[in-house]
């Protein structure tokens, strides 16, 4: 270890400077999170809870000694992000908690694969890789062991999905209703068509995709048990319910695609209000989507924020050339 921290100080470059200083923010801001969920988790809780905060200070430490360098304060950003994820966890529960735990562990494992390619084929990487084995071993061990009755991570997923296909597809549709129509009246009607079709169709297709998949996974059990000395065995992979994520696809949809809609019925004219109110739950719902999934939050909200503006742009240059040269007028 003295030598990999030798190493590692004498070959820093600005790229690892921010790495060591985020993966080590990182570390404290799971350990202070983690102490902060201790007072109101349940006992499976705070069974995993006591297990990962005894890690937690230990990688604290040993990333401290190998980069040399002393962890900065928590922002003030990040302690908001702490203070939501306790109040998740209090309001849903061990359910909430277990999945914050996931989504956490996710953040960390993108960091270490960038600093495991960094010192790959050294010394300091021959030592890193005994360790960082240990680590996430251990911690997937903790976290997945006590996970079955968490919520599941594909139910969020498909929740703030939904929510977001209806907010860009209706807005799109908006757009262009409101170039080309005279009235808000037929941009209400038309829009409201559009997102109870939407989000029926959206429905559907995830209730056909699941629907085939879990009878692959049926398939695919049924071989194991037969092929398995053990008769009862299970199938490492379990399948969906399809009705509930039917259910959350479909409903989320509709609800993401009244949001540039509601502007309209409340009185507004124009695109722009409708706009401004879709960026803003764009962005919330990315900031929630890369919590879970592990994407960096600042590409998301970018690759969101430009969707909408070229869904704007397109939708309503469609509208006005469709009133201006073939004359509907609405």
């Amino acid at each position: 270890p003295g030598e990999g921290r030798d190493t590692a100080m004498t070959t820093h470059d600005a790229s690892m400077r921010a790495l060591a200083e985020r993966l080590i923010m990182g570390e404290y801001m799971g350990l202070v999170l983690y102490r902060r969920l201790m007072p109101i988790a349940g006992p499976a809780g705070k069974k995993t809870l006591a297990e990962l905060i005894v890690i937690e200070e230990t990688h604290v430490s040993f990333w401290e000694n190998f980069f040399g360098t002393e962890r900065k304060p928590i922002g003030v950003f990040r302690n908001i992000l702490i203070f939501l994820e306790v109040c998740i966890a209090r309001i849903f529960g061990d359910r909430a908690l277990f999945l914050i735990l996931e989504s956490t562990e996710v953040h960390a494992i993108n960091d270490y694969f960038t600093l495991w390619e960094r010192y790959r084929g050294t010394p300091t990487g021959d030592a890193l890789k005994t360790i960082l084995t240990d680590e996430l071993g251990h911690e997937e061990a903790i976290i997945t062991g006590t996970t079955a009755g968490g919520l599941r991570g594909e139910h969020i997923r498909n929740l703030f999905l939904g929510l977001n296909d209806g907010l860009v597809e209706t807005l799109g549709v908006v757009s262009g209703l409101l170039a080309a129509f005279e009235h808000t009246s037929s941009v209400i009607v038309a829009g409201l068509t559009v997102a109870i079709a939407g989000s029926f169709s959206m429905a559907a297709g995830v209730f056909a995709a699941e629907n085939s998949e879990n009878e692959i996974i049926g398939i695919q059990t049924k071989k194991e048990r037969i092929l398995s000395s053990n008769a009862s065995g299970e199938s490492v992979r379990r399948g969906t319910n399809t009705l509930v994520s039917t259910s959350i696809v479909g409903i989320s949809y509709f609800f993401g695609a009244m949001i540039p809609i509601l502007p309209i019925i409340f009185g507004g004219q124009g695109i722009l209000v409708s706009f401004l109110a879709s960026g803003f739950v764009a962005i919330l719902v990315s900031t929630i989507i890369s919590f879970i999934t592990g994407m960096n939050a600042k590409k998301r909200i970018f690759l969101n924020i430009v969707i909408l503006a070229l869904a704007v742009l397109i939708t309503y240059t469609i509208g006005t050339i469709s009133k201006q040269i073939l004359g509907i007028n609405i």
